[in-house]
């Protein structure tokens, strides 16, 4: 189903954590059989923004990969996140701007949202 999704995170944490050195710090998009149809996680330390697809129990697709290049705001509450959620695919604005077309991995509708900050266990 075509929708938008609009997102202003209220924090953000760009110190990668200890035990893995990377920052985990995520958005997901997830459908009521617990796949992630849209994981977007910003990796400060790689200066990366990654996007993927997780089918419940079975291991992560191919990593599909932008240049962070600065466009998260500080604070972060200035930061806008746009999901566009088109039939064939997601179209996503960093901070009003295109940084990426995903073409949707599996079938289903968004069900939820959820927003970690610098977990590692995604």
């Amino acid at each position: 189903a075509d929708g938008i999704i609009v997102f202003w995170p209220d924090s953000y944490d760009q110190t990668p954590d200890l035990m893995h050195g990377i920052d985990h710090t995520n958005l997901n998009l997830q459908d009521n059989n617990k796949n992630l149809l849209l994981h977007i996680s910003f990796c400060c330390p790689e200066n990366a923004i990654v996007f993927n697809t997780k089918r419940a129990g079975v291991s992560w697709g191919p990593e599909e990969r932008v240049p962070l290049d600065g466009n998260i705001s500080t604070p972060a509450s200035r930061t806008a996140i746009m999901i566009f959620d088109f039939n064939s695919h997601y179209h996503i604005l960093l901070n009003y701007r295109t940084i990426h077309s995903y073409k949707k991995r599996l079938p289903g509708n968004v069900r939820s949202v959820s927003y970690r900050v610098n977990d590692p266990g995604q």
